[in-house]
């Protein structure tokens, strides 16, 4: 193993990847608009991929079009609903250069393997804008939704009214198998992206988000099931003070979602709040929100290769009565006193949670509290975890699944002399210590040479890479944390 890495906090790679052991696009538009806002960490962006040039469009809108038109190439239409009124299942719609101040509300339904496109033509770039257009939402998607819709490279902004409700894209109801990537939507009023009932088989990729009045992107009342988030980036939204609706990315309730490669910081609430089953977090970002990280509430939910870090509340909650597996994450400080994760929240429900090659660190004075604390219903398998918080030496794990705060709370030095162990029969190969992050100070969280973390973790609860994609393991064992030591050159 050798030098520290080189790479800065957050450098979620492109290339996407399924597939377990736990298995374990794109810069932002080129239009004459803002850029959206810093994380407050750095973080490479997502890209926005271009449009591939072999893409068919049936039809074509312009900025210069007339809807008299055949919707050609040499004389396009000028509006996207005449399109969408136009349009059938197989069709492509393409969306020449230029900002377009005009929404559209969508009443026809691709077909399988066949949905209707909206797209921009290729190598392109289109924005939806609601400045002028008398609407609040940029493309609806109906109630009941249409299904089989696939939206690429279309921008968008300024879709609300001056109350700060609307919506960029939005289903009120049963819209199933729509795709929407390769996109920046901002200020987007209650959302950006928004489906609020009975909405399944969605796919989201590579896709930033920001400075929503309210929520990032959202299912509302839910169900919402096979979802697929992928290098999702959703930043500063809501509109501060703590707001428990403005979250970065939430699932009200469904079943069978996978979040990947995606980032939720700064935003006003949650970063990721998901009451859905089978939830799996993989390779994710969540910093500086207004309360929790990332909190998961269902059955058979996983978080793995996360990373939480400065959390306005709780860094990472499991809420009671869900199972939950955890495993090479690094919960680093909050802003605010009290718990940095906590197991089994909110009720004493049975909770199983499986915890193991994760990181739980401090370095704010601020957060002086407790680092881990399971409630009474936790039926926990926990091994090959560091815990480090050099404000508290007294009731650093408090295990209330053991009795009363006496017997259930456990010292910097328990940890260390086999006392947590014995007491609980959990982590007999965990450690209280330093991580000895790159620079910490600075949010870089790659281990350095000698960190205890280093070689410390099981492969029985690993994954094939790490955050940054990076293989694992480099040395005799996987490190802990979301981050793999460097393999000697």
């Amino acid at each position: 193993m050798n030098q520290k890495c080189a790479h800065k906090l957050i450098c979620l790679a492109l290339a996407i990847q399924a597939g377990l052991l736990l298995a374990c696009g794109t810069s932002s538009p080129t239009a004459d608009v803002e850029p959206p806002p810093p994380s407050p960490v750095p973080h490479s962006p997502p890209a926005i991929t271009q449009q591939p040039a072999d893409v068919t469009c049936t039809y074509y809108v312009a900025l210069d079009g007339d809807d008299g038109n055949p919707g050609t190439q040499e004389k396009p239409w000028a509006t996207l609903q005449h399109a969408t009124d136009a349009a059938q299942p197989g069709d492509t719609v393409c969306l020449r250069e230029g900002v377009y101040h005009q929404y559209a509300e969508l009443a026809r339904s691709g077909a399988p393997g066949q949905p209707i496109t909206y797209t921009a033509a290729p190598g392109e770039t289109v924005w939806l804008d609601g400045q002028g257009a008398d609407w609040k939402y940029g493309i609806n998607l109906g109630d009941p939704g249409v299904s089989y819709i696939t939206i690429i490279g279309l921008n968008m902004r300024h879709w609300q009214d001056e109350t700060g409700d609307g919506g960029c894209i939005i289903s009120w109801s049963d819209s199933d198998y729509i795709t929407i990537r390769d996109a920046e939507l901002h200020h987007c009023g209650h959302g950006s992206i928004s489906f609020y009932e009975n909405s399944d088989y969605v796919t989201v990729e590579n896709v930033t988000i920001h400075d929503n009045t309210l929520v990032g992107m959202d299912c509302g009342n839910g169900p919402c099931r096979h979802w697929v988030l992928r290098s999702v980036r959703a930043v500063n939204n809501g509109l501060g003070d703590s707001d428990t609706a403005a979250d970065g990315i939430a699932i009200e309730g469904g079943d069978d979602i996978l979040v990947e490669d995606c980032e939720a910081s700064g935003n006003s609430g949650d970063g990721f709040d998901f009451k859905s089953s089978g939830t799996t977090l993989r390779r994710v970002v969540a910093i500086g929100n207004g309360r929790d990280n990332i909190k998961l509430w269902g059955q058979r939910s996983s978080l793995i290769n996360g990373l939480s870090v400065d959390a306005g509340m709780v860094g990472l909650v499991l809420s009671g009565g869900g199972s939950y597996t955890v495993t090479h994450s690094l919960i680093a400080s909050r802003r605010s006193y009290g718990y940095l994760a906590e197991f089994g929240a909110d009720n004493e429900d049975e909770t199983p949670v499986t915890l193991y090659n994760t990181i739980f660190y401090n370095d704010d004075p601020e957060m002086g509290g407790t680092i881990v604390a399971f409630s009474s219903g936790v039926q926990l398998q926990a091994d090959h975890n560091l815990y480090y918080n050099p404000y508290r030496e007294e009731d650093v794990i408090c295990a209330y699944f053991l009795g009363s705060e006496d017997e259930a709370c456990f010292a910097r030095t328990q940890i260390n002399d086999g006392t947590w162990f014995a007491r609980t029969g959990q982590g007999e190969h965990s450690a209280y210590g330093d991580p000895l992050f790159v620079d910490a100070s600075n949010k870089d969280f790659h281990l350095s040479a000698g960190s205890p973390a280093i070689d410390m973790g099981t492969p029985a609860w690993s994954c094939s890479d790490d955050l940054e994609r990076n293989t694992r393991p480099t040395g005799d064992a996987p490190d802990l944390g979301p981050y793999e030591y460097p393999e000697e050159d």
